[in-house]
């Protein structure tokens, strides 16, 4: 560099080009010379490089007219420097000539947590020259203007006031100030405030010989050059409401909060004339909004009690009436639906998708409730139960809806839909079939399912069934109310080549009986009373049970006990 001192020991080459080409490189001997062949010898030890370079080129023009020169510093010498103090590794330091105390401070892996940054003394020639590295971390003045030399002395010693500054300001951080700086210079040092920051809220946590605490409360517009003390804990706060110049704007609208209050929205219409201008009303406000009633709340700073005035939004807005507003005031804007009830209608229903209330509106269809709720299994559309309470004396009324018949049935406010799985109130048809079969059991009812398809479904017939016949029982309702059993005895060998008259087709509950020929060999009888349809005596197999002759009998009746059967038995059979 231009402003490098020059040393013995350094090595300086030196380039001739032109009429004369030749290359020297010489060192600076200790009287701080240099020997030039033809020039003898010239002194630049203690010069900077600049200077000596001017020296250098300005003899050798005399003696070179015709040629150019060009000087450089091919190799430094090095120098050594003391290091004492608050530093992690204090000590004696060898270094390149052109060293500074950054350099120095560096190669000690620099200052410890109580040594000075802003104090760093240099001894040299019985003078003392002082360093503030704020100067570069802060403001990024470079510290080179002063290079180390050989024998100098750096002193860093302990810190005299150091304070932290926390809160709205730019930097936060622990902060080291000279005798004379105050609490606007340590502002200055972190930065300065934030825009969000209070000047009127300044907080120090102050010790006092080490006995207390003390906190002051400080006004930075009053009282920013207050002289600030070792330890000290400073904190600036933010603005609050207090400081916010706003009106807050709430309800139905589109974007509720905090409006500007300024000079030119310092009335209600003109605030809301603004936004209308430039978002227009869908823009401002939500759908249903009220525009005949909304509110303002003010609070009165005497007693911070509150206000509520009312007024008609619409009259405002068309500018027949006006509020001047205050700071922190509060604007309610009302939706339609707060005012009056929310109508609704309620559907429910476990085949509906979503269950619950639903937004009423006028002319709204049945059909249309039930398939914006959407449907999750098959419903039964001849079955739809509406309660409404729009009657005359508001008294519930039940309805049964056929939806095919009335597709375009309109509902009404708060009505509630229930809609039917269509299986729960329309139970499948089922059959049953017992006996000498491979799958016994019940079975749903197909559509035109006769004797046949059910012996097929059956797994078919097993060995030596009994072909003469088999017995159909069938529950006949009677009148509406009473049910009753009848017994038909049908050709098997005619329901499997699908005689007409013997192949007939299966009804609801119908149980069909299949004998093994072993079952019916010796007739024999039981005589079933009690709590059954049809009571009397009935043909038995080999292997009947007691539950095949209730089916029998036409199935209990509704106060026949579940828990108890008396069995009378006459006689005994190969000792059973």
């Amino acid at each position: 560099p231009e402003y490098y001192i020059l040393s013995s020991g350094d090595l300086v080459a030196v380039y001739l080009y032109g009429d004369t080409s030749k290359e020297y490189k010489l060192e600076i001997n200790n009287e701080g010379d240099l020997n030039f062949p033809t020039l003898g010898p010239i002194k630049v030890g203690g010069l900077s490089f600049k200077d000596a370079k001017t020296i250098l080129i300005s003899k050798l023009k005399e003696s070179f007219k015709n040629s150019e020169v060009l000087i450089t510093i091919e190799k430094y010498s090095t120098i050594q420097v003391t290091l004492v103090g608050e530093v992690k590794y204090p000590g004696i330091y060898n270094l390149p000539s052109f060293a500074t105390i950054k350099e120095l401070l560096l190669s000690a892996n620099g200052i410890n947590d109580v040594g000075s940054l802003r104090e760093i003394e240099l001894k040299r020639d019985n003078a003392v020259h002082k360093f503030d590295l704020y100067e570069l971390i802060s403001k990024g003045i470079d510290l080179n203007y002063m290079m180390l030399r050989h024998g100098d002395i750096v002193l860093v010693p302990k810190s005299k006031k150091e304070v932290e500054l926390r809160g709205f300001v730019n930097k936060e951080a622990k902060f080291e100030l000279k005798d004379g700086e105050n609490l606007s210079d340590l502002i200055n040092l972190a930065g300065g405030l934030k825009p969000n920051a209070s000047k009127f809220g300044c907080k120090i946590e102050r010790f006092e010989q080490n006995q207390q605490i003390n906190v002051l409360e400080v006004e930075l517009t009053k009282e920013s050059n207050i002289e600030v003390k070792h330890g000290d804990k400073i904190f600036v706060y933010s603005l609050d409401d207090t400081n916010k110049n706003f009106i807050f704007l709430y309800g139905n609208v589109v974007k509720p909060g905090s409006r500007e209050l300024s000079k030119s929205t310092m009335s209600l219409n003109a605030l809301l004339s603004r936004d209308i201008k430039n978002i227009g009303l869908n823009g401002l406000f939500l759908d249903n909004t009220y525009f005949e009633y909304a509110l303002l709340k003010r609070k009165n700073k005497n007693d911070l009690s509150h206000e509520i005035i009312s007024f008609n939004l619409l009259d405002v807005i068309n500018k027949k009436k006006d509020i001047k507003l205050q700071k922190d005031d509060e604007i309610y804007i009302l939706n339609y639906l707060d005012i009056y009830y929310n109508p609704y209608v309620e559907i429910k229903g476990n085949a509906i998708n979503n269950i619950g209330k639903h937004q009423y509106y006028e002319g709204m269809k049945l059909k249309d409730l039930i398939y914006n709720a959407g449907i999750k299994m098959p419903i039964d559309k001849s079955k739809i139960k509406v309660t409404t309470f729009n009657t005359k004396d508001l008294m519930p009324k039940v309805l049964l809806i056929n939806l095919e018949n009335e597709p375009d049935f309109k509902l009404s406010n708060r009505d509630i839909i229930e809609v039917y799985d269509y299986y729960s109130v329309n139970p499948i048809p089922k059959v049953e079939i017992l006996g000498n079969v491979y799958i016994q059991g019940s079975y749903e009812l197909g559509k035109n399912m006769k004797i046949m398809d059910l012996i097929k479904v059956a797994g078919g017939l097993k060995k030596d069934t009994f072909m003469n016949y088999l017995r159909l029982v069938r529950t006949i309702n009677v009148d509406g109310e009473k049910f009753d059993t009848k017994e038909f005895f049908i050709d098997v060998t005619k329901v499997l080549e699908n005689d007409p008259l013997s192949n007939i087709d299966l009804k609801d509950k119908d149980i069909v009986k299949i004998y093994h020929i072993d079952e019916l060999n010796d007739e024999r009888y039981s005589v079933i009373n009690g709590e059954v349809r049809q009571p009397g005596k009935y043909k038995i197999g080999q292997n009947t049970t007691v539950l095949e002759l209730i089916k029998s009998s036409g199935g209990l009746t509704d106060k026949a006990s579940k828990e108890k059967i008396e069995i009378v038995r006459y006689s005994v059979i190969n000792g059973i």
